[in-house]
């Protein structure tokens, strides 16, 4: 004789079984994808991990070299941390370490010094001044990046591909980003004398300082 709860114990173990059964079955095939997106396919990272300029998402001296250089052993940084100081939020959904927390030390940072150099040279009526504004303004950073030759391999992803103009696209403010994420990465690896001394020597004295470009 069957009780409800016999029947529902064989019901149960049926089902279970079956469930097995058809999981069991189950095959996956994995395929990596080049070119455009195909609905279901899997796209190879090698395909789209690349940046708005074409420069492949890797440690090699096409992506870090020229930061590397400008850097010179005096204010190294590991070739980790090099590659995330270039990639901003928008690269590859967020998937890769970004730059954004190391942004914000160096953007306080650089702000502190630059308020220094514009007391010290123009006074303290300064402050406050279009001339000390722009110092730091989002066009001079991202200039700043772009004369030195780091921004063909400054990974992010553009608003509209087919967008040309540097303010429209947010190129100047990915590259601004980055700016302040080389001055937060001296600071944070390297220690607050360092980072004092790559603002005054590397990016407030020259032809393609913070300076120059403002003028």
């Amino acid at each position: 004789m069957f009780t409800l709860r016999s029947l529902i114990t064989s019901a149960s173990n049926t089902t279970s079984r079956s469930l097995i059964s058809t999981v069991s079955q189950k095959r996956t095939v994995g395929y990596l994808h080049r070119g455009s997106r195909v609905r279901g396919l899997v796209r190879d990272e090698a395909d789209y991990l690349v940046s708005p300029k074409g420069a492949a998402y890797e440690l090699n001296d096409t992506s870090i070299g020229p930061l590397k250089t400008l850097l010179g052993s005096k204010y190294a940084l590991p070739d980790e941390l090099l590659l995330q100081i270039q990639t901003h939020k928008s690269f590859a959904h967020g998937s890769k370490p970004f730059n954004e927390k190391i942004a914000v030390y160096g953007q306080h940072f650089l702000k502190y010094k630059t308020t220094l150099h514009t007391i010290e040279t123009q006074g303290i009526d300064a402050l406050g001044s279009e001339s000390a504004k722009k110092l730091i303004s989002t066009g001079v950073l991202a200039d700043f990046v772009r004369s030195h030759g780091l921004a063909d391999a400054i990974y992010w992803k553009k608003r509209n591909p087919l967008q040309t103009d540097v303010k429209v696209s947010g190129e100047n403010s990915v590259l601004a980003r980055t700016c302040e994420a080389i001055v937060g990465g001296i600071l944070l690896q390297r220690g607050k004398e360092t980072a004092e001394q790559f603002v005054d020597e590397v990016m407030l004295k020259g032809e393609k300082s913070l300076v120059s470009l403002s003028q």
